[in-house]
């Protein structure tokens, strides 16, 4: 028996020499796509990083007021109480 080279079939063929001609190209294109999917996911990353931080720094600014806001009333009262002219044990007013 001999050995038969079996020749390629049409859609074989032409897969092949469209692969010989533009692989390359293929090749860029792909690891571009990629890329600039991979860029795409980092700076949204980024920005809801960034976002976070913006909530966050915002509620420690809010806590600090309400703090303040506390302590200047407390401060308030407690120098009205001092400074309250009656005695509170006989009712008698102090000079």
């Amino acid at each position: 028996m001999t050995s038969r080279k079996k020749k390629k079939s049409g859609v074989v063929s032409t897969f092949s020499e469209l692969y010989d001609r533009f692989w390359k190209v293929v090749t860029i294109f792909a690891v571009s796509v990629s890329a600039s999917f991979w860029l795409g996911t980092y700076y949204e990353e980024v920005k809801k990083e960034r976002e976070i931080t913006e909530i966050e720094n915002e509620h420690s600014r809010e806590i600090l007021n309400q703090k303040e806001e506390y302590m200047n009333k407390y401060l308030d009262m407690r120098e009205l109480l001092l400074t309250n002219k009656n005695d509170t044990t006989y009712g008698n007013k102090k000079d």
